[in-house]
């Protein structure tokens, strides 16, 4: 089976770039209902249209006090508050409907459930390529397709559009074919390492498929740490103990030297990574009459100069390496 025919089989069907196909292949499957899941497309019945005539992807979904609290990523969407333009973006948008407004000629007409299977890829690979797709905006022309933000227009001209072989043309369902395709490519096709998600995140593959997500990676000899998207960690990070670690400009984990904040404080990062509190910091070489110095951080981490000594007299003590 190829890569290309896994997404069809995942789709329940076929890949299609018009709405009312697409459901009607979950439909057909038995593979339709009206409790959302994370990974079911979810579907839009339009009243003016008397027809379905939006799609998107269920990135989450939780039902409380009466109310279904959907998250979902659409392709060819209002713009909400993370984009300036009307439209023609792939964006996250949020749904609170209740049962009972779920459904027949509800605004949200139903759910379709992907078919997630070794065969296939499974929900959280499927997610995966959608949320890297979040901030695409359509072009004015054929040029600059692969880019996240380049050439922005209102043609409809798209890179799941060329690769499903209508460009221009409405795309919301053609997103959603896209991104089955390529969740199996993912799944079944795919190098453990480095990938870029957008413009600026970079987020690293396991062996087995999966991201990297709240967790740390050694690669190279250097640390990485990633947050619960999967992205790749700059600048402070603070662990579940409390320890603070500061992410260089590349990603990795600073350590056993001082970095200084935009406020002019200084930090001493340890051997470890962590940042030392209530410590003295040693100077690594004794100077010419053989003795070290050493430079005191508060609780905060913060150096204090006027602490500076050749011997540590503090009733707090313990020696930073």
């Amino acid at each position: 089976m190829t890569n290309y025919q896994r997404g069809q089989r995942l789709l329940c069907g076929d890949y299609s770039s018009y709405t009312p196909t697409g459901s009607s292949y979950f439909k057909k499957a038995g593979r339709w209902g009206t409790t959302p899941h994370a990974g079911d497309i979810i579907y839009f019945y339009t009243a003016n249209l008397g027809r379905i005539s939006h799609v998107g992807i269920v990135e989450s979904a939780q039902y409380a006090n009466g109310v279904w609290l959907i998250d979902a990523i659409e392709g060819n969407t209002a713009a909400g508050t993370n984009f300036e333009r009307d439209g023609g973006c792939v964006a996250m948008k949020h749904y609170d409907p209740t049962p009972g407004q779920i459904g027949g000629k509800n605004r949200i007409a139903g759910f379709g459930t992907p078919l997630f299977e070794a065969d296939t890829c499974s929900v959280e690979q499927f997610l995966a390529i959608a949320r890297s797709q979040v901030g695409y905006v359509e072009k004015a022309s054929a040029e600059g397709l692969n880019e996240f933000r380049a050439n922005p227009g209102d043609k409809n001209y798209t890179k799941y559009g060329q690769w499903y072989g209508m460009n221009p043309a409405q795309w919301c369902q053609m997103f959603v074919s896209w991104c089955a395709y390529m969740g199996c490519v993912s799944a079944h096709d795919y190098q453990p390492g480095w990938y870029k998600d957008g413009d600026n995140n970079w987020q690293y593959r396991k062996q087995g498929g999966d991201y990297a997500r709240d967790e740390w990676i050694q690669d190279g000899g250097r640390w990485y740490v990633f947050d619960g998207a999967g992205h790749m960690v700059r600048g402070w990070y603070k662990d579940s103990s409390g320890d603070w670690y500061y992410m260089a400009g590349d990603g990795a984990m600073c350590s056993s030297q001082w970095v200084t904040d935009d406020k002019g404080k200084h930090y001493y990062l340890t051997a470890s990574g962590a940042m030392a509190r209530l410590a003295y910091v040693k100077e690594p070489r004794p100077d010419r009459s053989g003795q070290h110095f050493y430079y005191f951080v508060d609780e905060h981490g913060v150096y204090q100069k006027e602490y500076d000594t050749y011997f540590p007299h503090l009733e707090i003590y313990e020696e930073a390496r």
